[in-house]
């Protein structure tokens, strides 16, 4: 199998990375070539760099500059494995962002580790062999930068994006790129022109360029700003690409303010809430439009439920104050005794990060093969104590044909049939998120739900979607609105309105009781959320694995 490539666009925020990560993705797509777009140093499909950069994420723990360059090239040592297997498979890794990044932000940028070889010599430990084989380092004027900054609502929380820390970042990429021999693409013309000048460079350089490694002596101080900045011609800034517009939607929910939120704490409760309206409205029409984009005509059917599906998706970043009854949320009359008896005994442990997940705590019964003696009831005038007597010196054969015999029934009738599954229980511990507990919750489905408060420690999924369309800063940007917001309102000692600053998308902790015919309703139902699909799945897999006969009727019928 020939070996893919691995291909880095670089530069300062703001300057386009993403709408050109996602462009030369499809171009090449176009071009017949297997293609995966990740971020650098937060690989969307490793766990251990996503939990570390949420922790560099989290205003709860405030870090130096030096802890941060530390931090992100834990992850990138993580994220670098996954790009390296995908590269042995013969696929093209197309990657926002690479090491240039910490340089850049951490060494330019902020200005306050000002030991250059040492910085350099952490990212060479997290980095190994794994260099790209091609890094295009895009530029634009510092001004250009900060207003494109300013309408995203999105970058690293912990940057200061003013225009004097934009220029030394982009001083930083510069004096880098001059350094290290990187191609420079100036991202000021349209976004079309920009991309046929990237594309340039991949198609003349990528398949004579081999990894480059860091010059034996690298200059470890950048020359004057002025200096590096005067060796850039200047482009007219009038072809800037235009402001996306900000899209409404008429279906946009509207979000509930508790009342005794006061001062400076509602002020920042609005405006955080009014961006993520913003937010939900623009990821709409966006998924929307990508999901029309990359339609088949000869599929209208399935054009429609991914659109349905995109505008699932939208809705993971509104905040739970947009329910229909946000009040639910609320739990106003504590009981203390019980409270105090929860804390003095439940250890928990803050900031443990759990994928979405289904455990079956217990099941009724025990043994799926007794459920012979119910099958047999209606066919014997014997009460049913001393059937169950009986069946228990049944041979296993006979009961199992019972079983099977009455399911294959259930099978083959109409769903009225079975209300001998109604007597089946199964109590389940469930990690999802939010907006798949409120489909199972408002179905009515399950026999009996309990929730924990919501926060927003369980972290949230990117879905594919979002990825395959480029909107993963835009996505992950109300993430991080959404948990300072929380954690400002945690430190007021505003527990419970607290919940109202989590979103949608975030996973929370819910236990159910389902009998074996609500599983077989939600196994059922067809549903374009696919967390909701894979919850429904994992379900059914728990099932089988105590009644095994059961689980398999209930995937047959579903």
């Amino acid at each position: 199998m020939p070996r893919g490539k691995y291909i880095v666009l670089e530069g300062a925020e703001g300057v386009g990375k993403t709408t050109q990560v996602q462009e030369l993705g499809r171009r090449l797509k176009a071009a017949g070539l297997p293609v995966r777009i990740l971020r650098e140093p937060d690989s969307q499909s490793d766990l251990t760099a996503r939990a570390i950069r949420r922790l560099t994420q989290d205003p709860r723990y405030p870090m130096s500059t030096r802890t941060e360059v530390l931090l992100y090239n834990a992850a990138r040592a993580q994220s670098l494995q996954v790009i390296k297997n995908s590269v042995e498979q013969g696929i093209i890794c197309i990657v926002d962002r690479n090491y240039l990044t910490t340089l850049a932000l951490q060494y330019y940028g902020r200005g306050d580790v000002p030991d250059y070889e040492a910085i350099n010599n952490i990212i060479r430990f997290a980095v190994g062999d794994s260099e790209p084989d091609l890094c295009v380092v895009m530029d634009a004027p510092a001004n250009i930068l900060y207003k494109r900054s300013q309408t995203r609502q999105g970058g690293e929380r912990f940057d200061r994006l003013d225009e004097a820390f934009l220029e030394r970042v982009r001083a930083g990429y510069l004096w880098e790129a001059k350094q290290r021999n990187l191609p420079l693409v100036f991202a000021v013309d349209g976004v079309e022109k920009v991309a046929d000048d990237i594309w340039k460079i991949v198609t003349e350089t990528l398949a004579l360029r081999v990894k480059q490694t860091q010059p034996a002596a690298v200059q470890t101080q950048p020359v004057l700003l002025k200096d590096v900045l005067a060796e850039k011609q200047q482009k007219d800034l009038e072809q800037l690409t235009k402001t996306e517009p900000t899209e409404s939607s008429t279906s946009s929910p509207s979000i509930y303010t508790p009342e005794n939120l006061q001062g400076e704490i509602k002020q920042n409760y609005i405006k955080t809430m009014d961006s993520l309206l913003s937010n939900y409205a623009r990821l709409r029409a966006k998924l929307i439009d990508f999901v029309q984009a990359n339609s088949q005509v000869s599929d209208p059917e399935k054009t429609q439920n991914a659109e349905l599906e995109a505008e699932q998706l939208a809705k993971l970043v509104l905040a739970s104050a947009s329910l229909p009854n946000p009040g639910l949320l609320i739990q106003s009359e504590h009981n203390n005794e019980i409270t105090d008896i929860a804390h003095q005994n439940l250890k928990e442990t803050y900031g443990e990060i759990e994928e979405a997940r289904v455990t079956l705590i217990e099941a009724w019964p025990r043994n799926e093969l007794s459920l012979a003696a119910d099958l047999a009831y209606e066919y014997s005038n014997l009460p049913l104590a001393t059937i169950q007597k009986a069946v228990t010196t049944w041979p296993y054969d006979q009961k199992l044909i019972a079983l099977k015999s009455y399911l294959k029934h259930v099978e083959n009738t109409s769903s009225q049939a079975g209300q001998l599954l109604e007597k089946v229980i199964y109590n389940f511990d469930i990690v999802s998120d939010h907006a798949t507990f409120l489909q199972i919750r408002d179905s009515g489905v399950a026999s009996a739900i309990s929730t924990q408060q919501l926060s927003p420690r369980y972290g949230y999924e990117v879905p594919h979607m979002i990825e395959e369309a480029g909107l993963i800063d835009q996505f992950e940007a109300c993430f991080d609105a959404s948990f300072e917001l929380y954690g400002q309102l945690q430190a007021a000692g505003l527990t419970d309105e607290a919940q109202y600053a989590v979103l949608l998308g975030h996973r929370m902790r819910w236990s159910a009781t389902l009998n074996a015919r609500q599983a077989l309703v939600i196994r059922e139902k067809h549903s374009q959320n696919e967390n909701y699909q894979r919850l429904a799945k994992q379900i059914s897999e728990a099932i089988t694995e105590v009644h095994p006969v059961l689980g398999e009727t209930l995937q047959v019928l579903s």
